[in-house]
Order: structure tokens, then sequence, then C-alpha cells
């Protein structure tokens, strides 16, 4: 005799919600504890200092490694510099984000502080291949899902944790390369995350550099609707967005192309060095969108002889620190964005 399947689907369905309900009522409670204040963590601190702020006159900034608030850097004269004048400036920069996080870090921290002006520092040398691996990881409707939840707090707070592990887990593993592609003391300076670039995406360079595969113009359209979504949530407490531009270090000094190649990336020396793609893209956008633009590129192409960027590395030394801030303090001034 036959037997009808439909008990048996609503005995299951009865049981997955008696099972999911608790969970959503645990994770509730303990997206409730984080906006409350517990367990301690790197976002509720950056909520701590947005609200001390709230309502005076005050910066955020949004960048990656070149805009972290250490000893010499670029975060940290501009947060001298602004505060002299009796601006806070609450630095949301983190190694490794791209406009993804710069995005979902403003949903959380920018509706709380209301900054007068977002200072968001672009890095023409992987802001484009940040989106364009992370599209590669979520898409479809996941993608949207993730936009959605950026300003969930629970999701960030599981975010941090994943990142933090994985940082502390992968650098000796890294290093470990590092040393094995340049010897022992190379291998120590070399920015380890260059190796499993190296070694994964090959035309990292030249997307970045170039713009000029699909992928990496699919990425390009994604950054633009991403950085005009910023454009709109800082409009919507009457504030100002400013984006640099910090040009790759092969723009600024072609003849590192020698390293990458070293490390195994595809380089074309002759192209880099002409380069502009990333400014002019990001200059034409800025327009369209009544966006303030500042690219870093002019000055410090014309400052490259006394070195701008580590050995081996793709990041400032703290002359090239120096000489960003010194164009992005000239630039506010000229223009009276504070």
């Amino acid at each position: 005799m036959h037997t009808s399947p439909i008990p048996g689907l609503r005995r299951f369905v009865k049981r997955a919600v008696f099972a999911l309900v608790p969970l959503g009522l645990v994770l509730c409670l303990f997206e409730l504890s984080l906006r409350c204040g517990w367990p301690g963590t790197e976002l509720l601190a950056g909520l701590d200092r947005a609200r001390q702020r709230a309502g005076s006159r005050n910066v955020v900034v949004l960048g990656d490694s070149f805009s972290l608030d250490q000893e010499r850097s670029l975060g940290r004269l501009l947060r001298q510099h602004l505060e002299s004048r009796g601006i806070a400036c609450l630095s949301y920069a983190r190694a490794g984000a791209g406009p993804i996080e710069y995005r979902d870090t403003l949903k959380l921290f920018g509706p709380v502080a209301r900054p007068r002006l977002v200072m968001l520092n672009y890095y023409a040398g992987n802001d484009l291949t940040d989106t364009r691996y992370e599209m590669g990881r979520s898409t479809g409707i996941g993608a949207h899902v993730d936009e959605l939840l950026a300003g969930c707090h629970l999701l960030a707070f599981v975010r941090e944790r994943r990142r933090n592990l994985a940082h502390a887990t992968a650098i000796p593993t890294l290093r470990q390369e590092a040393r094995a592609l340049h010897g022992n003391v190379r291998g120590d300076a070399i920015n380890p995350w260059l190796v499993p670039l190296a070694r994964e995406h090959r035309d990292y360079q030249m997307d970045n550099v170039l713009v000029d595969s699909p992928a990496a113009r699919e990425a390009w359209r994604r950054n633009r609707a991403i950085l005009r979504s910023i454009r709109d949530l800082c409009l919507t407490w009457d504030g100002k967005l400013l984006i640099t531009v910090i040009p790759a270090a092969v723009q600024v000094d072609p003849d590192r192309t020698r390293f990458y190649r070293s490390l195994g990336f595809e380089v074309d020396q002759g192209r880099f060095g002409r380069s502009t793609v990333p400014q002019d893209l990001m200059a034409e956008f800025c327009k369209e969108e009544r966006i303030a633009f500042h690219d870093l590129l002019p000055e410090l192409s014309a400052r490259r002889a006394v070195g701008l960027f580590l050995p081996d590395d793709d990041h400032f030394d703290p002359a090239g620190h120096e000489a960003a801030f010194r164009s992005i303090r000239s630039f506010l001034e000229r223009e009276r964005l504070l």
C-alpha cells in the first residue's frame, strides 16, 4: 500500500524549525551582547571611538596597511596634523583591507561617528584585485547577502577572529617560503603575502596596473559600485568623501619589475612605467560622481630618486609616508575640505 510522503515531510520541517529557533535566539543574543560591549573586540573599540566623537568635528580614514596609525606612517602623520587643528581622526584602516571592507567598515562606524570627511586611501597596487578575488569567492546571491549583512556585529566579530587566526598561522610558513626563494636575510625582508600571490595569481600586477583583462575590468565595475555606495552613505549625514589614489610601487619605480618577476609574477616593465590607468579610471569616476579626488602619482614620481618604498616590498618607507602626507595635507588645505 502506497504511503503519502507528506506526513514525513511535515515531521522533518517541524523538527528543523524546533532546532533552528533556539539557534536563532542564541545568535540574536550574541549580536545584542556585541552591540552592548561584550566581549571586547577591535570592532567594539572602534565603535567606542566613534561614539565618543559623535557630533563633533571628526574625520574617518579608510584604507589598508598604507594608512595604519603607526610610528612615522601616513596614518600617524595625518592624525597628528588633524588633531593639531582640533579635528579628531578616527582611523579604521586595516592591513589587507580592500574596497568591500572599506564599505562594510563605514556601514558599521559611519552612522555612529557621522564624520565631516571620509578619507578613503585607495591603493592602485591591489585594491582592484582585492575585489576581483573576493568576487570569485562570493558570487550571485551570496554577494548580495554579504552586502546586506555588512552592518551585522556578529559577522564582523567572526571575520575578525578568523582573520587574526589566519594571519597568526600563515606568516611563519610564508616567511619560510620567502627565505627559500631569496635566502635568509632577504626572505625576512620580503612582504610574505607576495609569495602565495605570485603562486596563485601570476597576473596580479598586470591586472592592478594595466586593468586590461576581462576579469580586471569587471572588478573595476564592481569597485565603482562599491565606491558609489560609500559616497551615498556619506551623504546620509551630509559628509564628504575624498578618494586618494596611492600608486603601485612599479608605477613610481619601474625597475622594481625585476623583483616581482623573481617572485613569479607576470610583469611588463615598459608598460608599467607608462601606465596611469588606475588613476585615470578613478579620476573619471570621481568627476562623474562629484567626489573629491587626489592622485599621488605625479608628486611621488618626481621624488622617486630619494627612494619611497621599502626594498623587496611594495609598501612606503618613512620617506614615502612623509611625501604622501605632505601631498594630502596640501590638497586638503587647497580644496578647503575641512
